[in-house]
């Protein structure tokens, strides 16, 4: 990575420990605090009302160096989870598809997110990938390209466990 990440986060406190250990003293960070308000809407097709909360104001503010806080926000990764809870029915409570097992739900999650953001398009990035658009890779990846990449990470911790086991003896 290039340069200093600037990370904006919800005022959880214990957000900034975990970012340090990540980055070290390289980072620049903000909070974003949003205040809502029930806002009662009447839909077309209930009876009855239903509280949806709309956003009455965001305060920013700097915490560590020099943020940019005109583009300070959490928006982008509270979208993220929303288009992983979609997509990824791993994340959706009280379905046949929810994970049982720790350990295939890491992997089931770094393969979603691979595909997000090195081989799907976004029509608003002008038909980029994510990793195109952060500068992190020069071409779209194709499905096969991760398919190689799978198979020679697999066969790299076979060959490692195969000479661990000779060298053992």
């Amino acid at each position: 990575m290039t340069g200093i990440p600037q990370i904006t986060t919800d005022q959880f406190r214990n957000y900034a420990f975990a970012i340090r250990g990540a980055f070290g003293d390289r980072w620049s960070y903000a909070t974003e605090a949003k205040e809502f308000v029930d806002a009662w809407d009447e839909g077309a097709h209930s009876k009855r009302k239903h509280g949806i909360p709309k956003i009455a104001q965001a305060e920013r503010k700097a915490i560590l160096s020099d943020p940019d806080l005109r583009t300070a926000t959490t928006a982008h990764v509270e979208r993220l989870f929303l288009t992983v809870r979609q997509e990824l029915k791993r994340f959706s409570r009280l379905t046949l598809g929810y994970s049982k097992d720790l350990r295939m739900h890491k992997l089931a999650t770094a393969l979603h997110l691979g595909l997000y953001n090195l081989v799907r398009k976004h029509s608003s990035l002008d038909g980029r990938t994510p990793a195109q658009a952060a500068c992190v890779e020069d071409k779209r990846w194709s499905l096969e390209d991760v398919v190689d990449l799978t198979e020679r990470f697999v066969r790299a911790k076979e060959d490692a466990a195969f000479e661990a086991a000779f060298a053992a003896l």
